[in-house]
């Protein structure tokens, strides 16, 4: 089973969540389990399970991206995805991770 783990920064989940998550799981004919909301510093973290599949790694970081995760974190989530063919055996189970408390905040590029 795979499990998709959602962070959103804000005061609420996205008034839309609901909807997100019927949409995308009805259009790739996906079934989920029991969705769990926990509250954190700056916002929310939402576990998904995808019931009776396991997905790959890409997978997960595009539905993640599709039900609105914060996209900085799906961006490393993906650059971790990419690289885990040739990573160290510790690190395959540990790519996809929802934290608790930043450890240092890194400045977005300008653009």
């Amino acid at each position: 089973m795979t499990v998709l783990k959602l962070d959103y920064d804000g005061p609420s989940l996205p008034t839309d969540f609901g909807a997100r998550l019927r949409f995308v799981f009805a259009t790739l004919r996906l079934e989920w389990g029991r969705v769990t909301v926990r509250r954190t510093v700056r916002g929310w973290h939402v576990r998904v399970p995808v019931l009776g599949r396991r997905l790959r790694p890409l997978t997960v970081v595009a539905l993640q991206a599709c039900l609105g995760s914060d996209y900085r974190r799906e961006t490393f989530n993906l650059g971790r995805a990419l690289a885990l063919p040739g990573a160290p055996r510790f690190w395959r189970g540990r790519w996809n991770v929802l934290y608790l408390r930043k450890l240092a905040r890194t400045e977005e590029p300008r653009l």
